[in-house]
């Protein structure tokens, strides 16, 4: 939620720098994506805290390891 001002004024000083030049048209597909990606969001967290409270991070401890050791693999080989 902390992110919510930083992009809101990024938007005003987008706004501002055009000359307020939106038309009503893209000021309703901007409100519908915000509302979109605002909803997306607390479903995603819903599911990802209810993933976590049934398992463990030891699924992602993998990822992380296995990542790890395929980076270091192709830096240390090809680059």
């Amino acid at each position: 939620f902390r992110s919510i001002p930083v992009m809101a004024g990024a938007s005003a000083l987008k706004l501002y720098k055009l000359g307020f030049s939106y038309t009503k048209a893209e000021l309703s597909i901007m409100a519908v994506g915000f509302v979109t990606a605002f909803v997306v969001s607390l479903l995603v967290v819903k599911a990802m805290i209810a993933y976590i409270k049934r398992k463990d991070f030891s699924v992602f401890g993998y990822y992380r390891i296995f990542l790890a050791v395929a980076m270091t693999a192709y830096f240390l080989i090809w680059a």
